[in-house]
């Protein structure tokens, strides 16, 4: 197993908070995107988080097999947990989203903030 220092982890978060903020950065240039462009940009964040957990997984069992099914089976089971407790709330709100709409950007904050 490789050693790494917790600096280097650090430095890895700062970076990929950078990241992120610089992702957004189009947004300041652009008023309102047309459904086709989400669409696309959609896709494309799709894609990018499939290939993301498809190597987490693959890193994942070349390290331990069992802790990595285990680390995917519990990661099912919060999802579907948070997501039927978050349908039992039908008048749920998330600033200006309202029912179904806030309930999938909860289901996203509770799933990333794991």
């Amino acid at each position: 197993m490789i050693e790494v220092s917790a600096t280097v982890v650090v430095v890895a978060a700062l970076v990929t908070a950078l990241a992120t903020g610089l992702g957004a950065t189009p947004f300041l240039f652009v008023a309102r995107l047309t459904r086709s462009a989400v669409g696309v940009a959609n896709a494309l964040a799709a894609g990018f988080m499939i290939a993301a957990s498809a190597l987490l997984f693959y890193e994942g069992v070349g390290a331990h097999a069992t802790l990595t099914v285990f680390g995917v089976i519990a990661g099912v089971l919060f999802v579907a947990f948070v997501s039927r407790l978050l349908a039992a709330r039908p008048a749920a709100h998330f600033e200006a989203l309202a029912s179904a709409d806030a309930r999938k950007a909860m289901l996203l904050v509770f799933e990333r903030a794991s």
